[in-house]
């Protein structure tokens, strides 16, 4: 237990009233002494020392100034605070009274801060305090002290005791057989709810050398919890996190930790199963106590933790998106896969700058552009020169080109063969960014799920452009998956993608026979931990925490998820289109399509010689016809 965060609470009955409506008579007379003084002093000098203490009082101006005497005794060097705390007439406790957490609410005008201790003097007139303590209290450690004879077992099984989980009880016992020793009259007891023997536990007279630590005055109150029989309420088609096989059987990794801690801890277990039922309802039934905990998937939120105790978290997880496979790209296209975009602009750019260089160099001896270009082509397709130009520094300019040109058409032959067998794919998405910008929409199942309404009110540009396109999708109870068929439908059509917890998706997608032909992005929406929502105040909770992370430090909890993952999760069906095989017309298309289109510019080319060429021949005639010298006469 971390000791920085625990909140000690005191509680010093003065004067005590068990029941409201009791007659004065059977009120106590305040006894507040030097010895009580020595031992409170003794208390946050030793197993509470070093906490920031503050001190809560009615509005008895007695008790009041003996509390100011008090206090001046106390051997501690942290500072105290002083709260005084109004009295709630009996007539007025209604309208602080909350009946869904069945507890008082707005009572108490000071919160409760981590690590500190609070002392509360209490007279009769604040006697809720015991019966009904405020609900947004999560109370670490009660020490109660009573001033006079008490019932132990009366006191520790009140409801400010019963939902701590460390209490302990100091007063001096009516009982002739507790046993007392250097004049000491003040004792100290615990209770343990759910043990198999006894339940009042004595723990001996108040010594501080006995008590000086934290351990020794908060034992362990709930390591035998064999009397307790936990209500657990699930829905029980959560995989892997717990479901049902096919026999009725339950399993998942959430049953799999009950379980452990259940031999652990020695508790029952009662299971509240439920089948299509909207996840709202199933945490009224945790909220208001008809349930002890929930164990379906549940994240850590700030609203969760006000209303539930949380264990520690067990698994990291978000919310998975699944989205079709894009179908591969066109055959013919392959010619062009050997070489990135950018390597194309970089090869065009080098003929067209080797071209114009060569031009450059030959401007003198009166060839034209396009007889160069041609020239540095012809490297590049691997076409050798008629004719090697005389000249050594177009000579060297064309050897270096010719390195280039021989490294770049090896490159694009070895990949052209590694990629005309395989069918090439578009660029997948893989960031919710991406898929706000593409053209589906988003599908989910309505079943009371806080995504929507977080996508809805998201400040975050890409999650609230994700809420615009979301579509909510009804519970078909007579469907197995309750109605998520009808979104994977839609995911398979090509209309949409499908979020929902990312374990739970994957499987269903397999289940479905759906899983060769989707994928999930590597983004994942409001990823969080997992916990289990505990009703409020359970003081057992922490050992829940305990062993969890017991759980999680052995490895236990990974090997519980794997196997509940593989026992859903079928093999992805190898395509055979992926396997090496020979070359076919249909892998050579693009080279076929290239050819055809090299015999047509070749065509159009010879086409414009041959028309060029005839014009060019009429000239030449009809220019000597002209000057052929006519014959004089004779």
């Amino acid at each position: 237990m971390n000791l920085a965060r625990i909140v000690v609470f005191i509680l010093v009955i003065t004067e005590y009233k068990p029941c409201v409506g009791a007659s004065d008579n059977q009120t106590e007379t305040p006894a507040i002494g030097d010895l009580f003084h020595k031992t409170l002093s003794e208390i946050l000098s030793g197993p509470l020392k070093g906490r920031k203490v503050t001190v809560v009082v009615g509005e008895d101006q007695e008790i009041n100034s003996a509390v100011d005497i008090g206090i001046s005794s106390w051997e501690i060097s942290e500072p105290v605070s002083l709260v005084r705390l109004p009295v709630v007439i009996p007539e007025e406790r209604g309208k602080f009274f909350d009946n869904k957490t069945g507890g008082y609410q707005g009572l108490v005008p000071f919160p409760l801060e981590s690590g500190a201790v609070v002392i509360i003097f209490t007279p009769i007139d604040l006697w809720w305090l015991l019966y009904f303590p405020p609900v947004e209290w999560s109370l670490s450690a009660v020490l109660i002290i009573k001033l006079n004879s008490c019932s132990p077992s009366d006191m520790l099984r009140l409801p400010l005791a019963t939902t701590s989980p460390s209490v302990a009880l100091i007063c001096p016992s009516s009982s002739r057989k507790t046993p007392v020793s250097n004049g000491t009259s003040l004792q100290v007891w615990t209770w343990k709810p759910f043990a198999s023997g006894r339940q009042l536990v004595y723990l001996g007279p108040w010594s501080s050398q006995v008590f000086g630590t934290w351990k020794h005055l908060f034992i362990d109150r709930f390591s035998d919890m064999t009397q307790k029989e936990i209500s657990i309420l699930c829905q029980t088609k959560d995989r892997p996190l717990i479901y049902t096989d096919s026999s009725g059987v339950l399993k998942g990794l959430n049953f799999n930790i009950m379980k452990a801690l259940s031999r652990w801890l020695q508790f029952g277990i009662k299971y509240t199963l439920e089948g299509n039922v909207r996840w709202t309802t199933m945490t009224d039934l945790v909220q208001t106590g008809q349930n002890d905990l929930m164990i379906n998937y549940a994240t850590l939120t700030p609203q969760r933790n006000r209303d539930f105790d949380l264990t520690v978290p067990y698994y990291r997880e978000g919310f998975g998106l699944m989205l079709e496979v894009p179908p591969p790209l066109p055959r013919w296209q392959n010619i062009l896969y050997p070489f990135s975009w950018i390597v194309w602009v970089s090869v065009a750019v080098s003929v067209v700058t080797s071209g114009v260089t060569l031009h450059f160099l030959n401007h003198r001896f009166q060839k034209s552009l396009i007889t160069n270009m041609i020239t540095v082509l012809q490297s590049i397709i691997s076409r050798p020169l008629e004719k090697v130009p005389p000249q050594w520094r177009v000579r060297n300019f064309l050897l270096v080109w010719w390195v280039v040109s021989w490294l770049i058409n090896m490159s694009y032959t070895c990949n052209l063969i590694a990629v005309l067998t395989v069918p090439s794919f578009p660029k997948k998405i893989q960031t919710a960014q991406e898929l706000v910008e593409s053209k589906y929409r988003l599908c989910m199942l309505d079943y009371g799920e806080f995504v929507p309404e977080a996508l809805a009110t998201s400040t975050h540009p890409t999650l609230a452009a994700l809420g615009k396109k979301l579509d909510m999708m009804p519970i078909v109870d007579n469907l197995e998956e309750i109605g998520e068929e009808t979104c994977a439908e839609r995911v398979v059509a090509g209309s949409h993608a499908h979020t929902e917890t990312y374990s739970y998706v994957k499987i269903l997608y397999s289940k479905l026979g759906y899983n060769s032909f989707v994928y999930s992005l590597q983004e994942q929406l409001y990823p969080g931990y997992l916990a289990f929502l505990v009703h409020k105040n359970s003081p057992w909770k922490y050992k829940f925490d305990q062993g969890i992370q017991w759980l999680m430090e052995t490895g236990l909890l990974l090997k519980w998820y794997q196997q509940s993952m593989e026992e859903f999760i079928a093999p992805v069906k190898e395509d055979k289109s992926l396997h090496l095989q020979s070359l076919s017309l249909a892998h050579l298309q693009g080279c076929f399509l290239m050819l055809c289109f090299g015999f047509c510019v070749s065509i159009l080319a010879m086409a414009w010689e041959v028309v060029s060429h005839r014009g060019t021949d009429v000239v030449k005639r009809a220019n000597n016809t002209d000057s052929i010298p006519l014959e004089q006469p004779r």
